[in-house]
């Protein structure tokens, strides 16, 4: 308990980027993307290698069934060597907040605005097999647009990404 008060402690005094445009421009992502895309693409093949790993950030690593391992779980089923090599490619693509990823996706998150689930981020996606043009613009729910999932198709496989909840 103690442990989680601190936490809670330490997120009260970090500042969060509080307004929508704070986040990158579109126009400013593409430009990132070209200037990155080496680096970017290395990251999708070591991704597409892992088993049993859903996120992995500078901070953190979250296992497919345990998104808060110890540090002798984490390296034994993702040893430091590995988790350095993400951390370099990282600092090249200019991805501060690393990605996601299953077999069929990775996402690549380079900012985001907002704390505790609501908030806007903004991003790169690579995705297995390309959206349908209907699939672009997705509104979990039609009535609310609170809930957003846009894409914008960048490459074959490549989405710039905006989401909103």
């Amino acid at each position: 308990m103690e442990s989680f008060m601190v936490a809670l402690a330490l997120l009260a005094s970090v500042p969060v980027p509080s307004r929508a445009q704070d986040l990158p421009t579109d126009a400013a992502l593409m430009r990132d993307f070209h200037e990155t895309r080496p680096w970017l693409e290395k990251i999708v093949a070591m991704a597409r290698q892992e088993r049993g790993v859903e996120r992995i950030s500078t901070e953190f690593v979250r296992l497919t069934d345990n998104l808060d391992p110890s540090h002798g779980e984490r390296r034994k089923r993702f040893p430091d060597s590995r988790w350095a090599k993400y951390r370099r490619l990282f600092q090249l693509a200019r991805v501060p907040n690393g990605i996601g990823f299953s077999a069929h996706r990775v996402y690549f998150y380079k900012a985001d605005i907002g704390l505790a689930g609501y908030g806007e981020s903004k991003g790169f996606v690579w995705l297995a097999e390309p959206l349908p043009a209907d699939k672009l613009d997705q509104a979990a729910d039609k009535t609310n647009a609170r809930f957003l999932d846009h894409f914008q198709r960048i490459d074959h496989h490549w989405y710039l990404e905006h989401s909103r909840s």
